[in-house]
Parts: C-alpha cells; structure tokens; sequence
C-alpha cells in the first residue's frame, strides 16, 4: 500500500510539475525604418512604443525616393510608431511584429504621414 501511495504521489508530482508554464521571452525581430518621400530639411522625430528612436535633420534624396534609414530589434508583438516633423505634426500608426519588418515612412502634403509596411526591403537605385 505505501508504494501504490508513494507512486500516485511522486506521478502527481510530476504532472503538476509538468503542467506549469515557464515564462518565456517574445522573439526579437529587426524593425528597418526609412524615411522615404516628401522631407526637406525636415526635423524628424521617430518614436517606437513612446521611445525616442531617431532625431534627426532629413532631406529626401528626389532621384531615388530616401531620406534617412536606421533599424532597431522589438520583441514580437504589438507596438506603436510615431512620427513628429518640425516640433508640430504627430502621427501614431500600430503595428505587429512576427517577423523582420520594413517600415517606409513617407511625408504627405496635407502635413501627414503615409506608412508603408513590407516583408522585404525598399529599393532605391
């Protein structure tokens, strides 16, 4: 009788063991950001989840549509960007991430933003 109870306690054991969930980390993805048409010599302000993550003086190269570009890692999931021009325009745009992610971040003439998501780089030649 003391083994049936010690083998029903020790297999208990081990289920209860087994069925706890270890906390686990999101994957880390590259987030590429680049700052595409319509910027001259603007003041670019570029924030992640509500972090600074660009400040920086842009103009956008005419010929081939590029401005400025830089990437960061983000853990999968939901995140937010958003973009301020000059001190005054703020734009916020949600996104996920499950995989790498290109971001084209484009300055419109109603003094918004376009966003532009794709699985692939941008070309600019």
């Amino acid at each position: 009788m003391k083994k049936i109870t010690c083998c029903l306690l020790l297999a208990m054991s081990l289920a209860v063991v087994s069925c706890k969930k270890e906390k686990t980390t999101n994957e880390l993805f590259t987030l590429h950001i680049d700052l595409q048409h319509s910027f001259d010599n603007d003041k670019v302000q570029v924030f992640i989840d509500g972090k600074e993550e660009f400040n920086n003086t842009v103009s956008t190269n005419h010929i081939i549509g590029f401005a400025s570009g830089f990437s960061i890692e983000k853990e999968s999931g939901t995140h937010t960007v958003a973009v301020k021009l000059n001190g005054k325009s703020s734009v916020t745009k949600g996104f996920v991430i499950d995989r790498g992610l290109y971001l084209g971040i484009s300055h419109t003439e109603e003094q918004s933003f376009r966003f532009r998501f794709s699985d692939k780089p941008f070309g600019y030649d």
